[in-house]
């Protein structure tokens, strides 16, 4: 998996817009970001309720430290922690 996260990496580097993204699980609360790319990490991807483009509210870390808490569309949904490490956002407005 490690392989597959450096490859996303370097490949942002020569993107203007992407060389600003970052993975969720590294979004301090109360910062709204936009789902910018879903890393080819995620297996499950079906069963993600995010798509790209999707903005996002992030409330910070659970009590056990296994997910993110955001709201999406004033819902609030849990992302485990190892789909946060693997999905890039940037900035919103």
């Amino acid at each position: 998996h490690l392989q597959v996260f450096l490859a996303e990496s370097v490949a942002f580097l020569d993107d203007e817009t992407a060389s600003c993204a970052t993975v969720l699980s590294e979004v301090e609360s109360g910062h709204k970001v936009s789902v910018f790319k879903i890393g080819k990490n995620i297996a499950a991807i079906s069963d993600l309720p995010l798509a790209v483009g999707d903005t996002l509210i992030v409330q910070g870390g659970t009590l056990d430290k296994s997910s993110i808490r955001i709201k999406k569309d004033g819902d609030e949904i849990a992302i485990p922690l190892e789909i946060a490490e693997n999905l890039w956002v940037i900035a919103a407005e």
